[in-house]
């Protein structure tokens, strides 16, 4: 049960910086693995005309406007808690004796009236504009112990605020849809290569940094005459372009074959703003839903269950042949013998039976 608490509180963060799931998300998590009465994390600026931010669970409206918009600044534990490594956990009492706390303004005002009596943190990151910390409220010193828990968290939260402190936009429910339809990895970005949001298995494939990887919120390659190419048709698709370039192979270490990533244009109607879809496509990966319940049914090869899968996601002939390494002729050959077996004449029937076979897909453990 402990370990699926960690798990969950992972998830979250990483759902949260990817568009997938809220802060608030997080900070819930975070409040029932540590036991905590609230709990959750604030981005305190570094210049003196930032703006103060946070994402709490359990916080009493009444202690948050109190904090925000009045008392942050007179925090008592905020300048110890600056004095500690990052990532290193504390707690209330090592800063400010009890005795010396119950005199404050801050504990007078702020804590006690909502019940809280001691509180337990970490510093997570330091960027140039904000200082981001977790923080929890507890009503007994002794319910610390199960911080120890936090403790595991703490490093992936730390990365998934780095990716987007702040959270993302949210996209707008037809373009969200879209990409959680996509039987691949997939993200939407701005015009400058910077994520807005991704699917599960596009978060993933960024997590890993196989080949692309997040740079802060943009997307990076490992060679530069690469990246260049894939940030010229990402501006490209975010100004509208119509034509469909081929797929950029993009190189993945300890693989022999290259990522294909291909870029297409979030339609202007559908997002509001401009922005570009990027799709991951792995010639290594397990075929798609629905094509490996094709590929049984109908005995495929290897070969054809791959061309399958591409063909099932609506690829061209084209964009197959360059991200499986093969000649057209070759693919084309292919697609034949898969359209023998299947009864298929056209991609569209495929694409259709491919769906329709999807339920038969067992995922492995």
């Amino acid at each position: 049960m402990t370990g699926s608490r960690v798990t969950t509180v992972i998830d979250a963060a990483y759902d949260a910086a990817f568009g997938v799931a809220s802060w608030a998300d997080v900070a819930e998590s975070l409040r029932d693995l540590s036991g905590a009465v609230a709990a959750g994390f604030s981005l305190r600026p570094t210049q003196a005309d930032g703006a103060f931010q946070q994402h709490w669970a359990g916080l009493d409206p009444g202690f948050e406007r109190l904090y925000v918009e009045e008392l942050y600044q007179e925090d008592p534990w905020v300048e110890g808690a600056a004095r500690m490594p990052i990532g290193r956990t504390w707690c209330g009492n090592q800063f400010i004796d009890d005795a010396d706390l119950v005199q404050t303004r801050f504990y007078n005002e702020a804590c006690a009236p909502f019940g809280y009596r001691d509180i337990a943190g970490c510093i997570l990151a330091v960027t140039p504009s904000h200082t981001i910390t977790f923080g929890a409220f507890v009503e007994r010193p002794a319910e610390l112990e199960r911080f120890h828990l936090v403790d595991q968290v703490l490093p992936h939260l730390a990365r998934a605020l780095a990716i987007g402190p702040g959270g993302p936009k949210r996209l707008p429910p037809d373009v969200t849809a879209m990409l959680a339809a996509l039987n691949m990895p997939a993200a939407v970005v701005d015009a400058d290569a910077c994520l807005v949001q991704a699917n599960g298995p596009g978060h993933a494939l960024l997590l890993r940094g196989e080949g692309v990887r997040l740079e802060g919120r943009r997307l990076r390659c490992g060679r530069a005459g690469v990246e260049r190419a894939l940030h010229a048709d990402i501006a490209q698709a975010a100004q509208g372009r119509s034509e469909r370039p081929p797929p950029i192979g993009v190189p993945r270490p300890r693989r022999q074959r290259a990522l294909a990533v291909s870029v297409l244009p979030v339609p202007m109607h559908l997002a509001g703003q401009r922005l570009a879809l990027v799709v991951f496509i792995d010639p290594d990966a397990p075929t798609s839903r629905g094509a490996a319940a094709v590929a049984r049914v109908f005995d495929l090869s290897p070969a054809e269950a791959r061309l399958t899968a591409a063909l099932g996601q609506g690829l061209e002939l084209r964009e197959i042949s360059e991200s499986l390494g093969l000649s057209i002729h070759t693919v084309r050959t292919q697609m034949r013998a898969v359209f023998r077996k299947t009864g298929c004449s056209r991609q569209a029937e495929l694409t259709a039976l491919v769906a329709r076979l999807a339920p038969l897909d067992v995922e492995e453990g």
